[in-house]
């Protein structure tokens, strides 16, 4: 099968995306508004630790806007009009349920491989300690190489939903797996060709994010509708 290069995906990403970055500029306010909200309370909990499991649940629950977004870009990639009322797909009774729960099993891995940066953390803002600092810092970094095979691999679970209603959200996961057998090395590539767009990003005081992230997003949709069109 021919599969289409991160070279590719971008500049149909690009071109697709014209006269679209309004639209995704409202989603992008209401996905951040939700982000505030739900860390919130992590700001203004004392305890680092528990400051540490807000964080986490937030990053859970913002999951119920992924099949959302995901539906945005398939929309502009299928020629569709996208609409910023495709952000609240995932709000009704059935698929609300499935998408955080999609969004737990998508995320719970990571969770677990940054307990000892959440613990190493509290200690080292207990005893104000740099080098404990640094270690918990040295836990993340390697906590997200463990993660990153999986993040991969699982990284097409909210697209298929779309595709797959009938589907709970293991076999979402499982079959996100199945479909990314082969793949994972090519979406990688993909992901690391915007990282100079990403510190562009922060040397832009983070102005051009809005651009950057509905580029990468398009890029994704449009990976998935590759991987999708040439099953193995």
């Amino acid at each position: 099968m021919n599969f289409r290069s991160s070279a590719e995906l971008k500049d149909e990403a690009r071109e697709l995306l014209i006269g679209k970055y309004g639209s995704f500029f409202v989603i992008i306010m209401i996905v951040m508004a939700a982000n505030l909200l739900l860390a919130a309370p992590a700001r203004y909990i004392g305890s680092y630790l528990i400051s540490f499991l807000f964080t986490m649940l937030a990053s859970v629950l913002l999951g119920v806007f992924k099949p959302g977004l995901c539906l945005f870009f398939l929309n502009i990639a299928c020629d569709r009009k996208p609409l910023t009322s495709d952000i609240y797909y995932a709000f009704n009774k059935s698929n609300l349920k499935k998408s955080l729960l999609l969004s737990f099993y998508v995320v719970f891995p990571e969770m677990i491989l940054m307990i000892p940066y959440g613990i190493l953390g509290y200690m080292a803002d207990r005893a104000s300690s740099v080098p404990l600092m640094l270690a918990a810092y040295g836990t993340l970094a390697i906590g997200e190489l463990i993660y990153l095979p999986y993040s991969l691999f699982a990284s097409q679970a909210f697209y298929l939903m779309l595709d797959f209603p009938s589907l709970d959200a293991f076999e979402l996961v499982a079959l996100s797996f199945k479909r990314m057998r082969g793949h994972a090395a090519r979406l990688l590539l993909l992901r690391l060709s915007f990282i100079p767009m990403y510190l562009l990003g922060i040397c832009s005081m983070g102005l051009g994010f809005v651009w950057i992230l509905a580029y990468v997003n398009m890029a994704n949709a449009l990976f998935f509708m590759d991987l999708m069109k040439n099953p193995a």
